[in-house]
């Protein structure tokens, strides 16, 4: 029993180191007990004593109380102590007077049966100012049953001696002395046997009490000893009183030279921190980090992180020092900030945009990204989304491209997509990235390069194909025309000519056919024949006069001629010529073609050739709108007298145009129709015949309902 104080003051002295051991630190929000001790077949609690509030229990407490772990962690001790709070200080008082160091409680369980512990507890320095305590409770219900029954059983056999003393007295009067004394010493003899039983059970349940605590105090002092940091326990004159295997190893003395050193020797004052200062802050604060410079026995210099916290013994003040050698951190940190002021020093003066984002926001942005992109300072840009500078049209086309560097970490190749300076201009851009660990967050490392020159290249070599290929069609038309008027011409004639025939012969034919009534004509009635043939002359006399509009048509649409918007132009007369041209496709399209001419308009100022460009590429897109043949399209001319302007205006009750796509109509190399062999270049470079006719154009659509284009022309005087 006297081993007792000793063990206690032993745990005292090794318990408060356990907070750097298997306690998180000051940055965690709650306080654990270390694997060891949650393992423990003991139960041990770990409780607040200023709330009285359970802080953490291991898995023996929850199955002795009956209680999941989760919920005995929030209870208050004072709801498992059946004892009221006169009852726990009448207790404390007879522990000290008997010389105790454990409490003797009743402790109710989850099921309301009430059980008798025996309580060892000791400080628990935890981190920041807490102290917390640690309580080992062992299950003294059995010992102390006995020793309630041993009271009973004496006090049973106390009554039973003196039943049976009567039954001797009354056995005196009849003379059985003999009888009375060996039933007395029977009793008595029994008892003390029965004593000596229950004292051996006691002691023996000591004894394995004992040997539980002293093996978990070893336990404790052992990962104290062998942790990979330095421990120190200092008192308030800075002497050391108790230092771990590391500290040996780490400093180069044996831990009984450092036992006779003062931690000044340790330090390096002109690179450290005064420890007077650090001793009054420990005091103030009772637990904080700071770093210095300590030196080992060599004389060699290294940068430590100290943990310091104030914790008593015996109403004495001692510090604890929780040491980290930070030698290889600092050269990782020097490495990386190394590192990092290259890698800033070459992406800020690259020639293209680059930046970096993180969880989809901007955290880096170089120089050229900021003139790219319209910012005169990183913060119009820091920290906002990376979806700001794209077109809407590409959102689910780069949050799939982010998914992909920052989930699974992919390198992505260059892409085409529409970005957006900050006054909200479109420009074209190649992106491309790779997958980055920036500040501890998965992001991206982003290369854009500006193409919006090269697209304004392809789109002029695209003019200039087109020009070329008008200007071979040009050719070609001319030498077809050429080879089409000739057969043209002479069916045109001997059509004329058949006709003059045909009517001089008539009036031979019909008194013929009065005196032969059944007289045929290339095997058919003659009055059938009549009227056949007729309109077939009419009809070669109109389709070779078609013929040789469309051809000189054709050759003036290909003719490449300079643009002259000087000459005026008859509106209703380019739509006739358009009209012309394609009537055959108009018909593959439509069975309903609407056409509203204004009557007698004011002419226009124009190129008449440039102009017949404008009405058929708009009918060709007109037609391509239509699903089926029962769609109408409507064309019209109007003279607004009160604008001053004559208009062209093509309906069409087609598909209409999707809303994401009503804004990108007019730029070049936009189109819906690729896979049908659309280059996206028919509306640009209408709006490009329109700007130079002084002209506005605007676009009327209702997605599935049709769409309405409008060209307004300058009306002459």
């Amino acid at each position: 029993m006297r081993r007792l104080p000793a063990l206690l003051l032993l745990t005292l002295l090794v318990v408060p180191l356990f907070p750097a051991i298997g306690i998180p630190q000051a940055s965690a929000p709650e306080y654990e007990l270390t694997p060891e001790l949650r393992a423990h077949g003991t139960v041990v609690l770990l409780i607040d004593p200023e709330t009285g509030r359970i802080v953490d229990a291991n898995d023996s407490a929850a199955d002795f109380y009956g209680y999941p772990l989760q919920r005995l962690r929030g209870k208050r001790i004072q709801e498992i102590n059946a004892l009221v709070p006169e009852e726990v200080e009448a207790e404390y008082r007879r522990a000290r007077a008997e010389e105790r160091d454990y409490f003797i409680f009743p402790h109710r369980l989850a099921t309301g049966e009430v059980r008798t512990v025996e309580v060892y507890s000791s400080p628990f320095a935890a981190s920041g100012r807490r102290t917390l305590l640690l309580s080992i409770i062992h299950d003294a219900t059995d010992k102390w049953q006995v020793e309630r029954e041993l009271l009973d059983y004496k006090k049973q056999l106390e009554e039973l001696v003196a039943v049976r003393t009567q039954e001797v007295l009354a056995a005196h009067q009849r003379g059985d002395r003999i009888v009375i004394i060996g039933l007395i010493l029977f009793f008595l003899l029994a008892l003390v046997l029965c004593r000596r039983h229950q004292r051996v059970l006691f002691f023996r349940r000591q004894l394995e009490h004992e040997q539980e605590r002293k093996a978990l105090l070893e336990r404790f002092e052992y990962l104290t000893r062998h942790a990979n940091d330095i421990i120190l326990l200092i008192n308030e004159n800075g002497e050391i009183v108790e230092a771990n295997e590391r500290a040996e190893i780490a400093y180069g003395y044996s831990r009984e030279e450092l036992l006779r050193m003062n931690i000044q020797a340790l330090r390096v004052a002109e690179q450290s921190p005064p420890y007077e200062a650090v001793q009054e802050r420990a005091y103030r604060e009772n637990g904080f980090i700071y770093e210095a410079v300590n030196r080992r026995r060599d004389g060699e210099l290294f940068p430590v992180e100290s943990s310091v916290r104030l914790i008593r013994i015996k109403d004495k003040p001692f510090f604890q020092h929780i040491t980290r050698d930070i030698t290889e951190r600092r050269r990782a940190e020097e490495a990386r900030q190394i590192s990092e002021r290259q890698f800033r020093l070459l992406v800020d003066n690259a020639p293209e945009a680059i930046f970096i984002h993180a969880h989809g926001l901007f955290a880096y942005v170089n120089k050229a990204c900021l003139e790219l992109y319209g910012a005169r300072h990183s913060f119009e840009l820091l920290g906002k989304s990376v979806l700001t500078i794209v077109s809407p049209d590409f959102h689910p086309l780069v949050r799939e491209r982010i998914r992909l560097l920052t989930e699974e970490h992919r390198t992505l190749p260059p892409i085409e997509q529409k970005h957006l300076r900050l006054n909200g201009s479109a420009i074209d851009v190649e992106v491309s990235g790779v997958p980055l660990r920036f500040e501890g967050y998965d992001g991206a490392l982003i290369f854009v390069r500006d193409i919006t020159e090269r697209k304004l290249r392809e789109l002029h070599q695209e003019e200039l194909m087109q020009t070329d290929k008008m200007a071979t069609l040009g050719v070609l038309v001319a030498s077809v025309a050429h080879e089409v008027n000739n057969p043209n011409n002479f069916i045109l004639v001997n059509a004329l000519h058949l006709e003059t025939a045909w009517n001089d012969a008539l009036s031979v034919l019909d008194r013929h056919s009065q005196d032969d009534p059944d007289f045929e004509l290339a095997g058919l009635p003659y009055p059938e024949m009549r009227a056949h043939v007729t309109s077939m002359l009419s009809g070669i006399r109109d389709g070779s006069r078609r013929i040789k509009r469309i051809v000189e048509e054709l050759g003036r649409f290909s003719r490449k001629e300079s643009l002259d918007i000087s000459a005026k132009v008859d509106l209703n007369a380019v739509v006739q010529a358009a009209l012309g041209i394609l009537q055959r496709t108009i018909a593959q399209h439509t069975d309903r073609l609407s056409l509203f001419l204004a009557a007698d308009p004011p002419m226009i100022r124009g190129d008449f050739q440039k102009l017949e460009q404008v009405v058929i590429n708009l009918l060709l897109n007109a037609c391509q709108a239509l699903p089926d043949k029962q769609r109408g399209l409507c064309l019209e001319t109007v003279h607004l007298a009160d604008q001053r302007s004559v208009a062209l205006r093509i309906t069409d009750h087609g598909e209409g145009i999707a809303p994401e796509h009503a804004e990108r109509i007019w730029e070049p190399f936009f189109s819906t129709r690729t896979k049908h062999g659309g280059t996206g270049l028919g509306l640009s470079i209408v709006a490009a015949i329109i700007t130079k006719h002084h002209g506005r154009i605007s676009v009327d659509s209702l997605p599935g309902a049709g769409t309405t284009v409008t060209v307004l022309f300058n009306a002459e005087s």
